[in-house]
């Protein structure tokens, strides 16, 4: 069987083809026009179009980066295209002040601006990359830090680590995420759950797309799935469970934790598991599952136990609250080790 990388590259954009014949066109029509002007007489109506062809050229170059993952190859048309207009703007403008200055002369000045530009746009650029992703984690973190918190008002409530699965007689199985709502100030999402139909029952459709931002990572391309011609919005954090692990099908007592809270992976990243939001099920290690981002039997899809679309590893919160970053090269005996109460561990994982 097949398998593909996690995470995925970026998705082709539906106009992909279209754009790749057209803009190289527009861009020669444009070289074309700066170059016939130049043995014209300069027009205020010169500056006015080159102006326009700018502002055009801005927003499509914006609209590039705020789909950046849809549409990379854009970028560089983007940035020609930006760079024809800045040289015949700045031509046009030195030819209006200076009728006598020669096109070449004029040429050359622009050249010269358009290389301290240029630098400037190379070293702001990365930066807003970095800015963007280093923005992502630190919601995501947040995410993990408010799951936390519910976690704990739960053990002290009961003195037990919620079950990932909650069970009451007479009704369907319920997720952790739909039983802790009122614990995220979800109260009224809460009861608009239908106990006694399933998690994708018809009458529990009407919550498939209301998922609270806290349970979906930031920087996850994909957070759908279909399932019976519905939509269902999912979710990054699972809980780990199992007879050995922290989300015990009856809830495990505080004090069975060997390892220690601090030291017991409670909960992971595993965007590439695309689990529907209300869906009661969670991940169970396993000599298959143990391991970060590896590869999926489809594309978006990881059979690792944790995977995420951060670069380098993705996040885990620990039974006590805290949440540690786990490189995506980490050693499986550690792993494992981490995502069980009596491992025997005291990792020193960051």
């Amino acid at each position: 069987m097949d398998e593909f990388p996690f995470p995925p590259g970026p998705a082709p954009h539906p106009w992909a083809i279209q754009i790749h014949l057209g803009l190289p066109l527009v861009s020669m029509v444009a070289v074309a026009a700066l170059i016939w002007r130049t043995r014209q007489p300069a027009w205020a109506r010169d500056l006015i179009g080159w102006l326009a062809f700018a502002f055009a050229a801005l927003i499509f170059g914006i609209s590039n980066l705020r789909d950046g993952a849809r549409w990379p190859f854009a970028i560089g048309y983007a940035i020609g295209l930006g760079i024809i207009s800045f040289v015949a703007i700045a031509m046009t403008v030195t030819r209006l002040q200076r009728p006598e200055t020669h096109p070449l002369s004029a040429f050359t000045t622009s050249l010269g601006w358009l290389f301290v530009f240029g630098l400037m746009a190379a070293c702001l650029l990365p930066a807003r990359r970095t800015s963007e992703e280093a923005s992502k984690r630190s919601q995501c973190k947040n995410n993990l830090k408010q799951i936390g918190l519910a976690f704990a008002s739960y053990m002290e409530a009961y003195d037990r680590f919620p079950p990932p699965t909650f069970r009451t007689e007479g009704e369907p199985p319920r997720s952790w995420r739909v039983e802790l709502l009122p614990y995220f100030d979800q109260s009224l999402l809460r009861k608009e759950y239908d106990n006694a139909s399933p998690w994708n029952g018809a009458q529990n459709h009407r919550l498939a797309q209301r998922i609270p931002s806290h349970l979906q990572c930031p920087s996850a391309l994909r957070s759908q799935v279909t399932l019976n011609g519905i939509q269902w919005q999912t979710t990054a954090y699972v809980m780990i469970r199992g007879s050995h692990a922290a989300g015990a099908d009856d809830g495990r007592p505080v004090h069975k934790f060997s390892d220690g809270l601090a030291n017991t992976i409670a909960l992971v990243e595993a965007s590439g598991q695309m689990i529907p939001w209300l869906k009661p099920e969670d991940v169970e290690p396993s000599a298959e599952t143990l391991g970060i981002n590896a590869p999926g039997h489809e594309p978006g899809r990881s059979r690792g136990i944790v995977s995420s679309y951060h670069a380098g590893g993705a996040h885990a919160l620990m039974a006590d609250g805290s949440y540690r970053f786990l490189n995506k090269h980490i050693d499986p005996k550690t792993l494992h080790a981490m995502l069980t109460v009596d491992g025997g561990d005291n990792p020193s994982e960051p």
